[in-house]
C-alpha cells in the first residue's frame, strides 16, 4: 500500500473526526497509529514467541491474547469515535494486564522460588511509569490520577510483599522502595501537569481558532457586503450607462432628424451626400441628386394658415419616400425644400424617379381644395467633382429652371 492509499485508509477509518476540532482530530489519529504500531509489535512478539519458546508459558500467551483484544476493541470504539472510551480502555488493558501478569509471576515465585521469576516481578515494575506516560498522552487528567493511584498502590503492596517473603536488608530496601515510590510520583506529577499544559494550551488555541474563524466570518461578511454594494454600483451604473446611451442616440438621431416630417434633416443629408460622393468617386459609381421643392408654397401658409403648410410637408415626406428604394436616401434640407441622394443612378434614371416624385404629389396631395405640385432639379456626379458642393448647385440650377419654366416639372442640369 502507498503513502498515498494509505492516508486515503486513515481518512476513511477516521471519518467521524472529520467535523472535530483540529488538535482533538490530530489526537485522534496519533491514537490510531499508535494502536497500529503497538497490533503490528504484538504480532512480532507472538511470531518470535511461537517460533522460539518451546514450553508454553501462559502469562506471555494471556499477555498477548489481553493486549491484542483491548487494541481491536480499541480501534473499533475509536472508530465509531468514542475516542476517549477507546483511549481508557488501551490504558486499563495494559495496565491490567502487566498486574496480572506480575500476580502470576508472584505466584510462581512462591512455589518455585526461582530468583528469575523474582527478577521478572521485578522488571515489570519499570513498565508502569510507560502506562503513565501513554496515558498523559492520549487520557484526560482524571483518569491520569486514577491510573496513577492504582500504579502506586499495586507497586507498594508488590513491595510491602516482597518485604514480607523475602526480608531484604534495611537500607537497600528503604532506598529502593523510596526511590521507586518517588519516582512513580514524580512522573504522575508531570504527567498531570504536562497534560493541564497540553489542555490549557489546547484550549487556548481552539479559542484563538474560534477567534481567528469569527475574525474570517466578519471579514467574509464585510467582503460579500462589499462586493454586493460594488455589483449594485455597477448594476447602477450599467443602468445609467444604457441610458445614457440611449440619450446618446436618441441626441444623434435628434441632431440628424427633422423635427415636424421625421425625414433626415440637412446636416444628416450633407453627411450621408459625402460619403457616397467619396464611395462613388473611389469605386467609379454613378450618383444623382435631386432637389425638390413645392410650388407656392407660402401661398398655402398665408391663406391656409401654418398648420396647413405643415400637413402638406408632412404629406410630401410620405409621398417622397415611397416613391424611393430602400438605399436612396431623403431629406429636408429647407422649409418646403426637399433632397433626394440616388446612389448607383445615373441622369436618365434619376429622371424617371423625379417624373414619379412629382406626379404622385401632383395626384395624392390637396391643401383644401388646392392641389399641391412640386419642381424637381436633378444634377448627376462628373469625372470633375470632388465635392457635393458643385453637384448640389447644379441641381439648384436645374431646380430654377422647373421653376421658370412653370412649375410642376422636372429638369436635368445643363
Amino acid at each position: 500500500m502507498s503513502i498515498n492509499e494509505y492516508t486515503i485508509f486513515t481518512n476513511r477509518f477516521l471519518k467521524k473526526y472529520e467535523n472535530q476540532s483540529f488538535l482533538f482530530k490530530n489526537r485522534a489519529y496519533i491514537l490510531f497509529y499508535f494502536l497500529i504500531f503497538l497490533f503490528l509489535s504484538m504480532l512480532i512478539f507472538f511470531i518470535q514467541m511461537v517460533t522460539y519458546k518451546s514450553s508454553f508459558y501462559f502469562d506471555l500467551y494471556y499477555s498477548f491474547t489481553a493486549i491484542m483484544t483491548g487494541i481491536i476493541i480499541s480501534l473499533y470504539l475509536l472508530r465509531r469515535g468514542a475516542y476517549y472510551i477507546a483511549a481508557n480502555l488501551l490504558i486499563l488493558t495494559i495496565l491490567s494486564t502487566l498486574m496480572i501478569v506480575t500476580l502470576i509471576d508472584w505466584i510462581k515465585l512462591q512455589n518455585e522460588k526461582d530468583i528469575i521469576i523474582f527478577q521478572t516481578v521485578m522488571s515489570l515494575q519499570h513498565f508502569y511509569p510507560v502506562v503513565i506516560v501513554l496515558a498523559m498522552m492520549f487520557c484526560k487528567r482524571k483518569f491520569i490520577i486514577i491510573i496513577s493511584s492504582l500504579i502506586i498502590i499495586f507497586s507498594f503492596s508488590i513491595i510491602i510483599l516482597i518485604k514480607l517473603d523475602y526480608n531484604p536488608s534495611f537500607d537497600t530496601f528503604t532506598y529502593t522502595t523510596a526511590f521507586s515510590f518517588i519516582s512513580l510520583l514524580a512522573i504522575s506529577f508531570i504527567a498531570l501537569f504536562s497534560r493541564k499544559l497540553a489542555d490549557d494550551t489546547q484550549l487556548k488555541l481552539e479559542d484563538h481558532l474560534n477567534n481567528l474563524e469569527t475574525i474570517v466570518e466578519a471579514r467574509t461578511d464585510e467582503l460579500k457586503t462589499a462586493l454586493n454594494e460594488k455589483d449594485s454600483i455597477n448594476s447602477v451604473l450599467k443602468e445609467k450607462t444604457e441610458e445614457l446611451l440611449i440619450l446618446k442616440n436618441k441626441a444623434e438621431i435628434q441632431a440628424r432628424t427633422d423635427i415636424l416630417t421625421g425625414m433626415n434633416n440637412r446636416f444628416a443629408f450633407m453627411e450621408k451626400s459625402v460619403y457616397e460622393l467619396n464611395r462613388a468617386i473611389r469605386y467609379v459609381r454613378k450618383l444623382s441628386l435631386l432637389i425638390i421643392d413645392i410650388d407656392h408654397f407660402k401661398t398655402i401658409n398665408d391663406t391656409m394658415g401654418h398648420a396647413a403648410g405643415d400637413i402638406a410637408l408632412k404629406d410630401v415626406t410620405v409621398t417622397i419616400r415611397k416613391s424611393l428604394r430602400s438605399n436612396d436616401f431623403a431629406a429636408r434640407i429647407g422649409g418646403e425644400e426637399f433632397a433626394v441622394l440616388l446612389p448607383e443612378t445615373n441622369i436618365e434614371k434619376a429622371l424617371s424617379v423625379g417624373e414619379k416624385i412629382r406626379d404622385e404629389i401632383e395626384k395624392t396631395i390637396k391643401s383644401g381644395e388646392k392641389t399641391i405640385t412640386c419642381s424637381i432639379g436633378i444634377a448627376s456626379i462628373k469625372n470633375s467633382d470632388s465635392v457635393i458642393d458643385t453637384i448640389l448647385m447644379r441641381a439648384d440650377e436645374a431646380l430654377y429652371k422647373a421653376k421658370n419654366r412653370g412649375r410642376n416639372r422636372v429638369e436635368i442640369e445643363d
